[in-house]
């Protein structure tokens, strides 16, 4: 279970830590800010809804479901993970072709 909750705090950490890691080499780039600035904030309110997550772990889940575009989530999910992206030379590719499916945004994101 340990390692369970760990890989689920190490994900939004490793974005963080990423942009942060690129800001002093990147600080006057506009395009990096704007990124910069709308990722930190979001993976932010992740860490913060997982941690709200282990500290409730004893009640049932309660999810939030909603109507999802999926080409959004992989758009901010590509967002999220650029930066790693791109270190490790890899290509992500995706297109759902405008499906939506109804789920809750953040159970999604951590899948």
């Amino acid at each position: 279970m340990s390692a369970g909750i760990a890989h689920e705090l190490k994900n939004p950490l490793n974005s963080i830590d990423a942009y942060v890691k690129k800001l002093p080499e990147k600080w006057d780039d506009a395009e990096f800010k704007d990124y910069f600035l709308s990722v930190v904030p979001d993976e932010i309110k992740r860490l913060n809804v997982l941690l709200m997550n282990i500290l409730d772990y004893t009640k049932p889940a309660s999810s939030e479901p909603d109507y999802i575009e999926l080409d959004d989530m992989f758009e901010e999910v590509d967002r999220l993970f650029k930066q790693k992206v791109v270190e490790k030379r890899v290509t992500f590719l995706s297109d759902a072709g405008g499906l939506i499916c109804w789920a809750d945004p953040n159970q999604i994101k951590q899948v």
